[in-house]
């Protein structure tokens, strides 16, 4: 029997944008120096230096955009001390804080190695059961006593439709670049999808999964809670009629034109990085669609800036969900741009009278 190890930290991402006035600091980390050229210090060292030095060293060396370095809004004169422990900063930016919780460690049983050394009960549950285009992951679950699930990776030539069934404990998957794969039956399993347009469903009794789908239009069909990286394409992420009540459903969309189909108000999902210029979120048949609405919620309270706030998503009076606008540059830039208001303002105008034209509202 052979296992393999897999260690792994829970991780949250939250991505937002803030306005105002802060005091910057913290540490920029520490970095690797190498020096051959010098006789005294031939394999260099490290260097460890505070968030607020890193920055000012920056505009000293007259870093900019083109570097991919923006150091406006900073008032590098803020702070003199040596090192600088914050600057402060004025403006609007992005941000993204990554929470982590704890390291844990999965054991999985190796489907490859188990495969060329199989037990005899193995070796006549995978004659008897062996399907070219569908894989069902119990056939490799040699000891269903252990609670361990099964490590799988399709051969890197595997092309074609392809579909896989969980074990119900903690699968690990890996596609190949060349087929394209529907996924069902996973529960507390780790999927990682490529760049086509792979299908995920995921019922009532199958949560708890990291999904990974990589580029390609992928469609993630669920009922319970879930944490899903669409990727780049135009994804479609459908929260089903029967979902499981009080189900958290975590969706980062990446680029591209995604959409979110709310069938049920007894979940609730966030979405991350939401770009209402391409993302859309709308109910399916099951749902009154006149009952369905939006709210620009503020992080401070008086703050009409529309990089300063969450999309709250209401079904019937009741919050269903949150959106956080996308850090995205290009974003950020048209979001930033009065002509975009007075655009919106235009295209709604039976809601808006001028009074917010006029009075010039910016983001």
């Amino acid at each position: 029997m052979f296992y393999t190890a897999h260690l792994t930290k829970t991780l949250s991402t939250v991505i937002n944008n803030f306005s105002g006035s802060y005091s910057i600091g913290g540490s920029a980390g520490t970095l690797s120096v190498r020096s051959p050229s010098s006789p005294n210090n031939p394999n260099g060292g490290t260097v460890s230096m505070t968030a607020a030095d890193a920055i000012y060293n920056a505009e000293q060396a007259n870093y900019g955009p083109a570097n991919q370095v923006d150091t406006s809004g900073f008032d590098m004169n803020s702070e003199t001390t040596n090192p600088r422990m914050s600057l402060d900063f004025n403006g609007t930016a992005a941000a993204t804080a990554n929470v982590g919780a704890d390291w844990i460690l999965y054991y999985t049983e190796n489907s490859a190695l188990n495969a060329l050394y199989p037990s005899s009960s193995a070796r006549s549950s995978a004659r008897a059961k062996f399907d070219i285009n569908h894989t069902e992951l119990t056939d490799f679950d040699t000891t269903k006593v252990d609670d361990v699930g099964v490590h799988y990776e399709f051969h890197k030539q595997s092309k074609g439709r392809k579909s896989v069934s969980g074990t119900g404990d903690t699968d690990i998957v890996y596609t190949s670049k060349k087929g394209t794969y529907h996924f069902s039956n996973f529960t507390s399993s780790f999927l990682h999808g490529n760049f086509k347009a792979d299908v995920y469903d995921l019922g009532k009794k199958h949560s708890g999964n990291s999904i990974y789908s990589f580029n390609g239009n992928d469609k993630v069909n669920a009922s319970s809670s879930q944490t899903v990286n669409l990727g780049s394409g135009n994804d479609v992420y459908t929260i089903e009629a029967n979902s499981r009540r009080n189900s958290l459903l975590q969706i980062l969309t990446g680029e591209g034109n995604d959409k979110v189909i709310i069938k049920s108000a007894k979940a609730r999902f966030t979405i991350a990085d939401f770009d209402p210029f391409l993302d859309t979120g709308k109910v399916g048949k099951e749902l009154d669609g006149v009952l369905f609405a939006a709210k620009l919620i503020p992080f401070e309270k008086g703050k009409k800036i529309l990089d300063n706030v969450s999309i709250k998503f209401f079904y019937n009076g009741s919050p269903v969900g949150t959106a956080y606008l996308s850090s995205d540059p290009e974003f950020i830039r048209d979001l930033i741009d009065p002509i975009t208001h007075q655009n919106i303002y235009a295209l709604n105008s039976t809601r808006y009278d001028r009074e917010p034209i006029e009075r010039g509202y910016s983001a």
